[in-house]
């Protein structure tokens, strides 16, 4: 989360230069970047619960994946909308 954007500034500024510095480009990029990581986080919490937990249990926790994909539904729609 702390490196993310400031690597996307170094590489938008050494690949395109300054056109796209002083756009909304590498803020969006940065955005994006963090985005992914928080996907790829749940995804392996929800890959390891499935392999250790009890189908009683994967089934009374269902609803949690439902508001985490829902969440990241609205995080993702809110982020189009501002930028």
């Amino acid at each position: 989360l702390s490196t993310c954007p400031n690597y996307i500034f170094t590489l938008i500024s050494m690949v395109y230069g300054e056109k796209w510095i002083h756009s909304e480009a590498p803020v969006l990029l940065a955005f994006f970047g963090v985005y992914l990581l928080l996907i790829g986080t749940n995804g392996l919490i929800e890959a390891l619960r499935d392999a250790v937990a009890s189908p009683q249990k994967i089934s009374d926790q269902s609803y949690f994946t439902f508001l985490a994909i829902g969440l990241y539904f609205s995080i993702g729609s809110l982020f189009m909308y501002l930028y």
